[in-house]
C-alpha cells in the first residue's frame, strides 16, 4: 500500500513516484459563523523531486480543507539510477488515472481508491507500465533497428523508399490529371489506372521465376527503366490525349512495378535470420508506407506551386491588344452570342473561358514538370542498386534435400 506522505513511491520493477499536496484544514471554533471557503491561492515556492528530477510547483494550491490531492507522478527505472527515461507526459497516455490540473481548479483526491488505481496502473505486470516498459527499456524492443547493419536490408529499404515515393505519387498525378484537366468522372479516371494492375500481374508472374535464374539486380533495373520511361510518356502528354495515350503508360508502369517488387523484397530479407525476419517485414512496409506518403505530400505541394507559377507566366504573355488573344475573345463571344446571351454577358463570358483555358495550360504543364520529376527519380535509383548484393537461391528440390532453400549472398 502507499503511504500518506508527500512523497510515496511503489517497490516494484518499475517505479512509481507521487507528490501530493495537502492543504490544512481549518476548524472553526464553537459558537463562531462557518468561514466561506477560501478560493485557491497562489502556491508558496516549493521545490519538488520526480525521478531526481526539478519540476514545476503547482499553480495554485487546493482550496482549504480539501484534503490530500495527487498532483504529478510518473515513471522511473531502478535501472537507471531512479532517473525516468520517458516523460511523466508521455506516461499520460498509459493510464487511467487524471492528474490535477492546478490553473483550472482542477484536483484529483488522495484515497484509498486513487492508490488502487496507481498501484494498478504501475504494476510491472499491468498492460500499460509492460508497454511502456517494452518500448523503451526491454532488451528485445518492439521494433529492432538493428537488422539495419544487414546491408542487403539497409540498401532495399533506401531503393524502396524511393521507388514508392514515385510509384504512389504518380498513381495520386495519373488521377488528379484526368479528373481535374481532361474532365474524366470517377469512372473513366479509374479505368486509365486499370492497366497498371494487370500489367503488374503479368510481371510478378515472370519475375517470380526469374529471381532463381539470373541476377536479382538486373530485374531491378529493368523495372526501372520501364518506370522511367513511362513517366516520360506522362510528361509529354497534351489537352488532346485519348484514353490509350494515358492507358499505355500505366501498362508499363505496372509491368515495371512487378520487376522491382518481387527481387527487391527477396534481396532485401534473403540475408535476415529467421527469427528477426517478422521485424525485418514490419520494417520493410513502416519504409514502404512512409515513401508512398512522402511522394504524395511532395509531388501535390510542386503540382501547386508550379502550377500557380505557369498561370503567372501565361497571364503575363496575354493582352487584349494581341490580335491573336482578340481574335479569340472575338469568336467565343459570338459564339455565346449565338446561344442567347446578350453581348455584355458574351463577352464576360468569353474573358472567363479564356481564363479556364490559361488554368488549363498551367496545370498541365505542371502536370508535366512532376512526371519529368518520376522521370528522374527513377533514374536516379539505377545508381542505388549496386549497394546491393546478389543472392543465390537454391532450391531444395535442385539440391536433392528436403527443408527451406539455401541462400548465399555475394
Amino acid at each position: 500500500m502507499f503511504k500518506r506522505s508527500v512523497m510515496v513511491a511503489a517497490t516494484v520493477a518499475l517505479w512509481a513516484v507521487v507528490f501530493a499536496v495537502s492543504a490544512a484544514a481549518q476548524t472553526p471554533a464553537p459558537g463562531a459563523q462557518t468561514p466561506v471557503p477560501a478560493p485557491a491561492q497562489p502556491a508558496p515556492v516549493v521545490r519538488a523531486r520526480l525521478c531526481d528530477v526539478d519540476v514545476d510547483p503547482p499553480a495554485a494550491l487546493p482550496p482549504a480543507g480539501s484534503g490530500p490531492v495527487v498532483y504529478l507522478y510518473g515513471p522511473c527505472f531502478d535501472a537507471q539510477g531512479g532517473t525516468s527515461l520517458v516523460d511523466y507526459e508521455t506516461y499520460l497516455y498509459y493510464i487511467q488515472l487524471q492528474r490535477s490540473q492546478p490553473s483550472q481548479g482542477i484536483w484529483t483526491p488522495y484515497n484509498e481508491e486513487t492508490e488502487k488505481v496507481i498501484h494498478d496502473d504501475f504494476l510491472l505486470n499491468s498492460e500499460a507500465a509492460r508497454r511502456l516498459f517494452h518500448t523503451y527499456a526491454a532488451d528485445e524492443p518492439i521494433l529492432d533497428l538493428s537488422v539495419y547493419a544487414d546491408r542487403n536490408f539497409a540498401a532495399g529499404s533506401v531503393i524502396m523508399l524511393v521507388v514508392m515515393i514515385g510509384f504512389f505519387s504518380s498513381m495520386v498525378l495519373i488521377a488528379l490529371f484526368t479528373q481535374k484537366v481532361l474532365g474524366y468522372d470517377a469512372w473513366t479516371s479509374g479505368l486509365v489506372l486499370a492497366p497498371g494492375g494487370v500489367g503488374n500481374l503479368l510481371s510478378l508472374l515472370i519475375a517470380g521465376r526469374l529471381i532463381t535464374r539470373m541476377d536479382q539486380r538486373w530485374l531491378l533495373a529493368l523495372g526501372c527503366l520501364f518506370n522511367a520511361y513511362a513517366t516520360y510518356e506522362m510528361s509529354t502528354i497534351t489537352l488532346n490525349a485519348d484514353y490509350w495515350a494515358l492507358a499505355w503508360p500505366r501498362l508499363i508502369q505496372g509491368v515495371g512495378i512487378g520487376f522491382i517488387f518481387v527481387p527487391l523484397n527477396t534481396v532485401a530479407l534473403a540475408t535476415i535470420s529467421r527469427e528477426r525476419m517478422g521485424n525485418a517485414t514490419a520494417l520493410l512496409n513502416v519504409v514502404r508506407n512512409l515513401g508512398g506518403a512522402i511522394g504524395v505530400a511532395l509531388l501535390t505541394t510542386l503540382l501547386a506551386r508550379r502550377s500557380q507559377m505557369h498561370q503567372a507566366t501565361l497571364v503575363s504573355h496575354i493582352n487584349v491588344w494581341d490580335a491573336e488573344t482578340a481574335e479569340r475573345l472575338r469568336a467565343w463571344a459570338t459564339h455565346f452570342v449565338t446561344q442567347g446571351a446578350d453581348s455584355f454577358t458574351a463577352e464576360r463570358r468569353a474573358v472567363s473561358t479564356l481564363y479556364q483555358e490559361v488554368t488549363r495550360q498551367a496545370q498541365l504543364l505542371a502536370f508535366a514538370d512532376d512526371f519529368w520529376i518520376l522521370f528522374l527519380l527513377f533514374c536516379g535509383s539505377l545508381v542505388l542498386l549496386p549497394m546491393l548484393q546478389r543472392v543465390h537461391i537454391e532450391s531444395s528440390k535442385r539440391s536433392g534435400e528436403d527443408g527451406p532453400p539455401t541462400i548465399h549472398a555475394e
